[in-house]
């Protein structure tokens, strides 16, 4: 372990990237060029540069959609389809690029989070009022950031502070007794920066599962949701050049479902430190300390029934190097401490990850190239190295075309290693990591106020670990390395904006396999899009986005679910510069639609996990 007193100088310093990053991006959008992104690279570059499909949703888009919660801003993102059981703060899935849900890393500035015992990061809790800006990048980032980047990394990055004074308040009411009210107070002097922010959600919400025989019945009551949240940044500019930031993301709250337990209680929390100095004049460096928190407590009717908490500890250092012009070094460790705390009894209950990693960036006329690679070491499965490599090339001035292989790899779970032994189940302490590569080739072109671009790919991981009962019919279930899969697909996006008219279309098709039996993967549709077009008209704003995807299967190919297509309706009204309201319908057209179906078990029937019907939702804001 780290000396003490390296980790307490690290609480005193920090990294703050996202401050000059977004400062950026707003000159550059301002010139209608490529917004800055640094999830890709671990590095500041734009869109246009990055060898790697990446799709920016700032926080513009955001209030533009009226999404309520992080999920919804997602649904509408190349790659992305979304599985909810159920409505706000219910069990969610992301599978990118047709990846399972735990094969997908999720950062929150720059900081790892999730359950250490599931493999998943809770999405659906992370305050979407608290959120600046969401970058995806698809395709395989183990060379850079380590495990379970497979189908690629979500990172989210919270709102800063600014140069001047800013107060914001609003309020969200709407269908299912839907009330929400957030605000925030932000400010600087140049030197120092700050921002304070809250946000407070309830919703009686709907039944979260619908008995496929209408003649049945499964607890037939609505499953609400409480989510309060509190965000707290301080940065500082020094004369020297370094800035520091400190940032701390708090959500807790409890959702209701059906079943056995039928309640969690969860905390959600991000803190960091970061710093970000020069070293000499062509070298930076950057230090974080950080830690994760999840934390999930269910009962059944009030009788306790589990208790799981993830503790994350991370300490990282990443140096940037300018070697000459266009050729930049980025090279670093991470150090990982993964402690799970549960009302089970684990064998282990934590393990330690040691990380390094380089990469150069280079280019030469028409051509640019990246290579990463990354060795990790892991108390429980020993070294496992990755490596990624990528060439664009430059067709004019504002088309681009890129190829790129990558490998990753996605780590066991504490449930899968150590679940305590019983008559039903148990864990595999000698289990690998699963593995992947993966080949892709992208194209994309900047057309005056238009782009569009098209990504293609295949990826293949091998030694997926799957949940299975042994020989004997009383052997308990046991995971395995035994599965491989295959997926492959395409993307395509395409987006204008002009003075009155902004329009966006997402295609995603998505062939997911498993090559073992040869039957599609659970939950993933072929073919998914959504079409988005907004209209201002003097103060006003009026929009629509539809939304559709084709059939999926569920339960192993069990059930098949029908596909859907949907209409929301938007409008917003500035009567003054500092006042907003905003108006929502979903599922304009009352359609019925599935993402996720439960077959039967015991007294519970056969059901699918319900999806909204007809809502509506009115905000006001007032920025002071």
């Amino acid at each position: 372990m780290p000396n003490k007193k390296i980790l307490a100088a690290g609480v005193a310093v920090g990294l703050a990237v996202t401050s000059s990053v977004f400062a950026e991006e707003t000159v550059l959008a301002a010139a209608g060029l490529s917004p800055v992104v640094v999830t890709p690279a671990r590095t500041a570059q734009t869109v246009d540069e990055s060898l790697a499909a990446v799709t920016v949703i700032d926080r513009d888009q955001i209030d533009q959609s009226q999404a309520r919660d992080i999920p919804g801003v997602l649904r509408r993102t190349p790659g992305v389809q979304i599985v909810q059981q159920g409505g706000l703060g219910k069990q969610t899935g992301i599978h990118l690029r047709g990846a399972a849900t735990n094969q997908t890393l999720v950062l929150v500035d720059g900081v790892r989070i999730g359950s250490a015992t599931t493999g998943q990061a809770a999405l659906q809790h992370i305050p979407l009022a608290q959120v600046e800006r969401i970058e995806v990048v698809r395709g395989p980032r183990s060379a850079l950031y380590g495990a379970d980047a497979v189908g690629g990394v979500i990172q989210i990055f919270t709102r800063d502070g600014g140069v001047r004074p800013r107060a914001s308040a609003g309020v969200r009411v709407g269908s299912e007794r839907t009330r929400e009210a957030y605000g925030s107070q932000s400010g600087g002097d140049g030197v120092n920066r700050y921002r304070l922010s809250a946000s407070s959600l309830r919703t009686r919400g709907f039944d979260a599962q619908v008995p496929v025989d209408s003649s049945k019945t499964f607890e037939p009551d609505r499953d609400g949701y409480r989510q309060d949240s509190f965000g707290l940044r301080w940065g500082r500019t020094f004369e020297a050049g370094a800035d520091l930031d400190l940032n701390l993301l708090h959500a807790e709250g409890d959702t209701e479902f059906d079943g056995a337990p039928n309640r969690t209680e969860f905390v959600q929390q991000v803190a960091a430190s970061t710093l970000r100095f020069p070293v000499a004049d062509d070298v930076g460096a950057t230090v974080r300390l950080s830690e994760s928190t999840d934390e999930s407590v269910s009962d059944t009717d009030g009788v306790p029934a589990s208790r799981f908490e993830t503790r994350r500890q991370e300490v990282a250092w990443q140096s940037d190097v300018v070697l000459a012009p266009g050729h930049d070094l980025v090279a670093g460790f991470d150090w990982r401490r993964d402690e799970a705390t549960s009302s089970e009894d684990f064998a282990h209950d934590e393990r330690i990850t040691r990380g390094l990693f380089a990469q150069y960036l280079g280019g030469s006329g028409p051509l640019s190239w990246s290579l990463a690679l990354r060795e990790d070491e892991d108390e429980t499965f020993g070294a496992r190295t990755t490596g990624d490599a990528s060439m664009g090339y430059q067709l004019g001035r504002q088309a681009s075309l890129f190829i790129s292989y990558g490998t990753a790899f996605k780590a066991p779970t504490f449930n899968d290693l150590y679940w305590p032994a019983s008559l039903f189940a148990e864990g595999n302490p000698d289990l690998d990591p699963e593995t992947s590569e993966t080949y892709e080739i992208g194209m994309r072109q900047r057309i005056g106020r238009g782009h569009w671009a098209i990504t293609a790919y295949e990826t293949k991981v091998d030694d997926l670990i799957d949940w299975a009962p042994g020989s004997e019919i009383t052997d308990p279930w046991r995971p395995q390395n035994v599965d491989q899969a295959r997926m492959r697909g395409a993307e395509l996006e395409a987006g204008i904006e002009t003075g009155e008219w902004m329009g966006r279309a997402v295609v995603t098709a998505v062939d997911a396999e498993d090559r073992g039996t040869g039957e599609r993967l659970d939950r993933r549709p072929p073919l998914s899009g959504s079409l988005e077009v907004d209209r201002r008209i003097g103060r006003w704003s009026v929009g629509t986005a539809l939304e559709g995807a084709s059939y999926r299967y569920d339960g192993g190919g069990e059930k098949r679910l029908p596909g859907y297509g949907l209409i929301d309706l938007r409008a917003s009204y500035h009567p003054t510069p500092e006042w907003t309201v905003r108006a929502l319908v979903e599922n304009a057209l009352d359609k019925t639609w599935y993402t996720a179906w439960s077959s039967e078990s015991g007294d519970r029937p056969e059901t699918y996990y319900a999806a909204p019907e007809r809502r509506f939702f009115v905000a006001v804001e007032y920025d002071f």
